[in-house]
């Protein structure tokens, strides 16, 4: 241990002075040290990261920083998937996912999120099938999909057939592309003569579409998790070249505007109108 004699009162003075500066630099470091402890703890285990995540509310604000006050640098709706890369805790208590955000870091509060299913049940813009039954009589089924097109075969009620895209036509038909047992294409049949017979698919499906409310974002592919390319607005009309049922229970649309290409937009945003 060491001793300090102190000769006078000039001597203390430094000396009280000098441990004083020391007790505050101390006090300082443990303050900024105990600030990134709390704002930076990971609290779940990286088995979660893998899975996907479901946005339940609104328009969601997605932040530079996991921080309630940081830059919000984007948004993801009701319904849409997210991919978490990590899960972050913060010393107000909240839990931020962190998503990929068009190559940068974005950070989303778990409040609005709910685990949806893990990555081996996922394909990422996987085409689903869907099963349809022929409801009249005897159905044509065309080459391609035109009311013009040469019929190749006729299909009896009560048939089941499978389709995995739904083509539009100028006089507002919607062609379901029939599939044959290995895949290939066998031909087309107006969904006017179809009943879908799976429960989830949506089928209200038509020429024109137009966005019901709010702001959606446009995809570059059938895909949730598709490059974000732009948004529309409520009430704006779109024509269908196609329709894509995917995986995770979406139909997308590929729309486009006075002959340009806009986009894929998820059916679940969009209804039926003339335009």
């Amino acid at each position: 241990m060491t001793r300090y004699f102190i000769n006078d009162k000039m001597q203390l003075e430094e000396i009280l002075k000098g441990g004083l500066v020391m007790t505050k630099k101390l006090a300082m470091l443990f303050v900024i040290v105990f600030a990134l402890i709390s704002v930076c703890i990971p609290t779940l285990a990286c088995e979660e990261c893998g899975n996907y995540y479901m946005v339940t509310t609104g328009n969601v604000n997605v932040r530079a920083n996991p921080d309630i006050n940081a830059k919000v640098i984007g948004w993801v709706s009701e319904g849409e998937y997210v991919e978490p890369l990590n899960f972050i805790c913060t010393y107000d208590g909240r839990t931020w996912v962190q998503v990929d955000w068009g190559g940068r870091d974005g950070y989303i509060s778990d409040k609005y999120l709910t685990y949806a299913f893990d990555d081996d049940d996922y394909d990422e813009g996987a085409i689903r099938t869907s099963v349809l039954m022929v409801t009249i009589g005897n159905v044509n089924v065309r080459e391609w999909a035109s009311i013009d097109s040469k019929v190749v075969t006729t299909i009896k009620c009560g048939t089941y057939v499978d389709a995995w895209m739904y083509y539009t036509s100028s006089d507002g038909r919607v062609w379901a592309e029939i599939l044959n047992d290995d895949g290939t294409v066998f031909g087309y049949i107006s969904t006017k003569y179809l009943n879908f017979i799976d429960e989830g698919l949506w089928t209200n499906l038509a020429r024109y579409m137009k966005v019901g409310g709010g702001r959606v974002n446009v995809r570059s592919y059938a895909s949730i998790n598709a490059e974000d390319i732009g948004t529309v607005h409520k009430g704006d009309v779109f024509e269908v070249e196609y329709f894509i049922p995917t995986v995770d229970g979406r139909i997308w649309a590929c729309c486009t505007q006075d002959d340009e290409y806009i986009g894929f937009i998820s059916c679940k945003y969009l209804e039926p109108t003339k335009w």
